[in-house]
């Protein structure tokens, strides 16, 4: 694994942050690790490696969901096709798809 300049503190406050985020929203611990990942590609890319760190999860889990957010058309390339994406939306339409990437349900229009 490539070793990254992040801030380990840092790191663990964010991903802190986010657990208690989803957690606060009602989701279980498995699916707040995949929505863990969809949150870490909006802030860092798609790199498996960075992740891969910044998440804590194994580089094969990580991959795993970028590939249920690719075939459920969240994530394109390295884009997230998402109108949560933009700054004027509301949490909920993140909720769903951090649902997608734990394998809770699937987009309607693919």
């Amino acid at each position: 694994m490539t070793e990254h300049q992040f801030n380990l503190k840092r790191v663990q406050r964010w991903r802190r942050d986010v657990w208690r985020i989803f957690e606060h929203a009602g989701f279980q611990p498995a699916q707040i690790m995949a929505a863990l990942v969809l949150a870490a590609v909006a802030s860092f890319g798609t790199d498996l490696e960075v992740l891969s760190e910044v998440t804590g999860h194994s580089t094969d889990y990580v991959r795993k969901v970028l590939r249920r957010l690719r075939a459920e058309r969240v994530l394109r390339g390295q884009t997230i096709r998402a109108a949560w994406a933009d700054e004027n939306s509301g949490s909920f339409a993140v909720a769903l798809d951090a649902g997608v990437a734990a394998g809770m349900f699937t987009r309607p229009c693919r």
